[in-house]
């Protein structure tokens, strides 16, 4: 079991550790560019306005975040406190951007011109191109930077409890998870896609295609229609690659519940035998860590991994 401590700071940068606590539950998420953590717990008094929440688990950050919501209720027994925070990428994903057109653009130029002043780290490397990137008004920080380096990559940005701004990529491989208490598998056909249908500019049918011969090989036919007249001749392939991507992301996942907290990241490479199901094995996608009158539990969703096989070609 892991010591997992809760700090609170109030904007006179008071700090005080949550004591009677009654329940959390911390979120994590690979398609989220924000952690979220739910407090619950009892104090002898009404709390100051409360600016910010940090985590540890065993000495280890594993939260830091700037608080949505604060409520408290009197009761017989003092304050009942609830605190709901969001990771500190909350100051990214709700900033704008400044509208613009970047020539020669790279990851650095877009950190000065949007980043630099949340006081982050930076740790993406030098990542560039030489084509025009454009920043539309109504983009948040946090989107014209993950935007662009997954343009360019094919890969997403995090922000981590330490406030290091990096590429999120796979740092841990995960061959013996403790306490399980179920293992559940799921194939999703619903969502599932296997071909791409689109055109390059509005005066022309939809000539082009993209499709996955792994779905089509599962006796999946859903198609979908896309005008990509306004996409940049640089971004087609890439935004492409990712609609089928995420459309097919969960087709076949494992939900593992354990009990405790466990000390599992995003993007952990599991491969566990089971009983049942065989070798369980993919990707870490999504995590919660939760308390509650049922105890302390952690739940992990894996997606497994599958090359698409995907191939284009054009109608005759």
């Amino acid at each position: 079991m892991a010591d997992l401590v809760f700090t609170l700071c109030d904007l006179n940068d008071t700090k005080v550790q949550v004591a009677n606590l009654i329940s959390y539950e911390l979120c994590q998420d690979t398609d989220a560019p924000c952690d979220s953590l739910s407090l619950r717990f009892l104090c002898k008094c009404a709390l100051p306005e409360i600016l910010s929440v940090e985590a540890k688990a065993d000495g280890k950050r594993v939260f830091f975040g700037y608080v949505d919501t604060q409520r408290e209720e009197k009761n017989k027994n003092g304050f009942v406190c609830f605190i709901y925070a969001r990771s500190s990428a909350c100051l990214l994903t709700d900033s704008e951007a400044k509208p613009n057109t970047y020539y020669s653009p790279s990851t650095g130029g877009l950190w000065k011109a949007n980043c630099e002043k949340f006081g982050f780290e930076y740790a993406l490397g030098d990542i560039y191109c030489d084509y025009p990137y454009q920043v539309s008004k109504g983009t948040s920080v946090f989107g014209a930077l993950q935007k662009f380096v997954y343009s360019v990559t094919g890969e997403s940005i995090r922000v981590t409890p330490s406030n290091v701004v990096e590429i999120m990529k796979t740092k841990n491989k995960r061959n013996n998870l403790k306490n399980i208490l179920s293992i559940k598998r799921i194939i999703n056909r619903a969502n599932a896609l296997a071909e791409i249908r689109y055109k390059l500019n509005s005066e022309q049918d939809y000539i082009y295609r993209r499709e996955s011969e792994f779905i089509k090989g599962r006796r999946i036919a859903s198609s979908i229609m896309k005008n990509l007249s306004s996409v940049e001749d640089w971004q087609r392939d890439r935004l492409l690659s990712s609609m089928m991507a995420d459309a097919n992301s969960e087709y076949y996942t494992y939900e593992i519940s354990m009990l405790g907290y466990s000390q599992i990241e995003l993007m952990d490479e599991v491969e566990i035998q089971d009983e049942h199901f065989g070798e369980v094995f993919g990707i870490v996608f999504s995590i919660v860590h939760s308390l509650d009158e049922n105890g302390e539990k952690t739940f992990v969703k894996i997606k497994k991994q599958f090359d698409l096989e995907e191939r284009i070609y054009v109608d005759e």
